[in-house]
């Protein structure tokens, strides 16, 4: 897991690596522990101006990337981004 903080032009910049998401090499209790713990973290932050998601041009859009999508616009239309 890395996370990174920088101050540009004087605005906090946060970003973040979500591990686990999309594909790990772990067993599924610690996928399963990280996609809990990353679903709390974007429950927690009020209102991310962006998010940006790198996709695998090889894999193309998968379902967890769907259902990741889903999750960011129910929460938006909710008041929370």
């Amino acid at each position: 897991n890395a996370n990174a903080n920088a101050n540009v032009n004087g605005s906090a910049l946060d970003v973040v690596d979500l591990p686990g998401y999309g594909f790990a090499l772990a067993d599924r209790a610690k996928v399963a522990a990280w996609n809990a713990a990353m679903d709390r973290y974007l429950a927690a932050r009020r209102g991310p101006k962006r998010i940006y998601v790198l996709i695998d041009a090889r894999h193309g859009i998968k379902q967890i990337d769907r259902t990741f999508f889903a999750g960011l616009l129910g929460a938006a239309s909710a008041g929370g981004g």
